[in-house]
């Protein structure tokens, strides 16, 4: 059976959070961050990143600029929801790239059932959505 749940990456949407919060910071005029984005000459768009400018006690802005140098700027018409959703599914699909899709447990207990003809029975039972989520 192909697909799954789709449940949230939970360690992609706190690097999402935590890099969209350091570029917000960074952005302000009179931050710490930003005076310390401007002494390094950190750039969100440089490729390769070079965190090895930054002290080994920011290892956080050293973070920041390894995974931003793969994520695009945001558009001036995009949203900062949007653009929080853009850097998550872009997280998503680093960590992604890799790693097989991993099989649901149940298909590993019960290797011998069909399991895409359970998947297309319950499609089509006549129950409620909520029972269907179940």
């Amino acid at each position: 059976m192909n697909g799954g749940w789709d449940l949230v990456d939970v360690s992609a949407k706190s690097r999402a959070l935590f890099l969209y919060r350091i570029q917000s910071q960074a952005t302000r005029t009179g931050t710490l961050t930003a005076g310390w984005m401007k002494k390094w000459n950190i750039s969100q768009t440089e490729n390769p990143p070079f965190p090895d400018r930054i002290p080994k006690s920011l290892e956080y802005l050293g973070t920041y600029v390894m995974d931003m140098a793969y994520i695009p700027k945001q558009a001036d018409s995009e949203t900062a929801k949007t653009y929080k959703r853009n850097i998550y599914k872009t997280l998503r699909m680093m960590n992604n790239a890799d790693a097989p899709p991993q099989e649901l447990r149940i298909t590993r207990m019960y290797p011998q059932a069909n399991w895409r003809q359970i998947g297309r029975n319950l499609t089509v039972a006549p129950t409620s959505e909520d029972d269907k989520a179940l």
